[in-house]
């Protein structure tokens, strides 16, 4: 799949991401559509990004955060994984703590 500069402007109008945008955007790049194909060979910064980020940004509605291992059932995890995940607030104060200020990603950037 393409790997394109993400489209900064409409980004920044939206105040709520997948997990999958927030971490193609924290790269620049434009998300894929979802559901993202398991053949789909997604750039390996993308995908240590979600990571990142699930273990670290809160959920919008829940304010928890997903553990990678510890649940012992689906029934346990803390909050869907599809739809809707981060709120754009949670992203700026998330990136502040983990970019110096000429890396902060542009759709998040002042």
């Amino acid at each position: 799949m393409l790997v394109d500069t993400a489209d900064v402007e409409f980004w920044r109008e939206e105040n709520t991401l997948t997990i999958w945008q927030a971490a193609f955007l924290m790269h620049n790049i434009e998300p894929w559509d979802e559901p993202i194909s398991s053949h789909a060979k997604v750039p390996k910064k993308v995908e240590d990004m979600r990571r990142r980020l699930l273990a670290d940004v809160p959920h919008y509605e829940t304010a928890q955060t997903f553990a990678q291992q510890g649940w012992s059932c689906k029934m346990q995890r803390p909050a869907q994984l599809l739809g809707p995940y981060f709120s754009r607030e949670a992203l700026i104060i998330w990136a502040g703590k983990n970019f110096s200020a000429s890396e902060i990603p542009l759709f998040i950037a002042n």
